[in-house]
């Protein structure tokens, strides 16, 4: 069959001068898109700045921008869609997007679960920049740094850079350290059974209160804990600023003042002891 390059040429035409007719339309369409897209980002800064000034989280205040954003941008683009093809109708899109959406929500499973984490752990305002977590199952720990709707980014302590999904943290327990002002820290410390307890405890608490980082109040002390197989076991309890850095070089002031102190009021720290019997020329513990 031989091609009717006329014809062709005569359709080509037609749809060159149909193109060229319409330009000007297809011109104001993209303009109003772009119009919108502009729209949207002044919208989504003055909302997020409105909702910041009236007393609410930061994370709550990027879930609202984020959602007006992008519900603007979508509606912008209907519009537009609208003004460049006038027989279009959202109802024909969102039958295609119906039809397609079970083979797409396979494809984008995890994008979707990561998204929807995000919104939510956003939305409940789970933990802020600047909280340091520890997500347990994962053992991972560390200062956040950022959080996106898709994944949320912690520094760890040696200054490493991790990105979390947003499903991970959803689905994992995380620990906030920061979620409040002051963190209390415990030491186990075994004095012998020959020491004076009531001397041992009083000591102990006021090294402990005499400690910089240590708070006041709620104040530490001192209690027995248990009765071990070398020693009498002590729990000594204080509070401090709940950063990481400062609890670390507390505990290590804390552990170093005890030490110190015991040793000059004569007060032992035993070791374990074993005791072995020799009968018969066989060893028993």
């Amino acid at each position: 069959m031989e091609l009717d390059i006329r014809a062709i040429g005569g359709q080509l035409q037609e749809s060159l001068v149909e193109f060229l007719a319409r330009l000007p339309i297809y011109a104001l369409a993209i303009l109003v898109f772009l119009l919108f897209l502009w729209l949207a980002s002044r919208v989504a800064q003055t909302t997020k700045k409105f909702v910041n000034d009236h007393g609410r989280s930061r994370n709550a205040a990027t879930v609202i921008a984020l959602i007006i954003r992008w519900g603007t941008v979508v509606f912008g683009a209907l519009v537009a869609l609208s003004i460049a093809l006038p027989s279009f109708k959202a109802a024909d899109l969102i039958q295609v997007l119906g039809i397609g959406s079970v083979a797409i929500g396979f494809a984008f499973r995890d994008i979707f679960q990561n998204f929807l984490a995000g919104l939510i752990i956003l939305m409940t305002d789970a933990f802020k920049i600047g909280d340091q977590i520890i997500v347990r199952d994962e053992n991972l720990e560390g200062t956040v740094t950022d959080i996106q709707t898709r994944a949320t980014t912690i520094s760890t302590y040696d200054d490493r850079k991790i990105i979390i999904p947003n499903s991970t943290l959803f689905t994992n327990p995380v620990t906030v350290n920061t979620a409040t002002e002051k963190l209390r820290t415990t030491q186990d410390i075994g004095i012998s059974y020959d020491s004076d307890i009531d001397k041992a405890c009083a000591l102990i608490e006021k090294v402990v209160k005499n400690i910089d980082g240590v708070l006041a109040d709620p104040s530490a002390d001192v209690v027995v804990d248990n009765f071990g197989e070398s020693s009498v076991n002590l729990k000594v309890r204080w509070w401090s600023d709940a950063r990481r850095s400062n609890v670390t070089r507390t505990k290590s002031t804390v552990m170093r003042r005890i030490k110190y102190a015991l040793d000059e009021h004569g007060i032992e720290i035993p070791f374990p002891a074993r005791t072995l019997y020799v009968r018969n020329n066989e060893f028993a513990v």
